[in-house]
């Protein structure tokens, strides 16, 4: 788990230097790479899942309590990188940038924790799912209502 950690800190602060939206990727090299992480599905749903906590936390953006999302739908939400949604109008400034390049990466693990969720079919995934989305949800209106 610790080494899990340390990576997924390398994965970050190479993300930030490079000013670019972070995803976890297969390879060390930041580079944007839609292989699959390796692991189970399952594992790959957790890692996913950290590295949503990890952005979370830098927006300063509560945990989703389990009674708003245990009943929402466990399908990718599609959410759109904040600036090609023309409904998104943050202020432009470091800080709203910031919020929004966190939240375009937690959207984008969200969705990618969906998909997983809907290959291994069970209620743990479907609930990861559902919790990603809320955070997306939650992150989304941040960044998008960011003055």
């Amino acid at each position: 788990m610790k080494a899990l950690v340390a990576a997924l800190c390398c994965v970050i602060v190479l993300s930030c230097a490079s000013s670019r939206p972070r995803a976890l990727e297969s390879k060390p090299d930041t580079t944007r790479n839609e292989s699959v992480l390796p692991g189970s599905k399952q594992d790959q749903i957790k890692q996913l899942e950290e590295a949503i906590n990890v952005d979370r936390l830098k927006l300063a953006l509560d945990e989703p309590p389990e009674s708003d999302y245990a009943t929402s739908p466990a399908e990718p939400m599609g959410a759109m990188p904040s600036t090609q949604d023309p409904k998104c109008r943050p202020a432009k400034n470091e800080t709203c940038s910031t919020s929004c390049t966190l939240s375009d990466s937690i959207c984008g693990n969200a969705d990618k924790i969906c998909k997983l969720a809907i290959e291994i079919n069970d209620d743990w995934a479907r609930g990861r799912c559902a919790k990603a989305n809320k955070t997306c949800e939650g992150s989304r209106t941040k960044c998008c209502g960011c003055q």
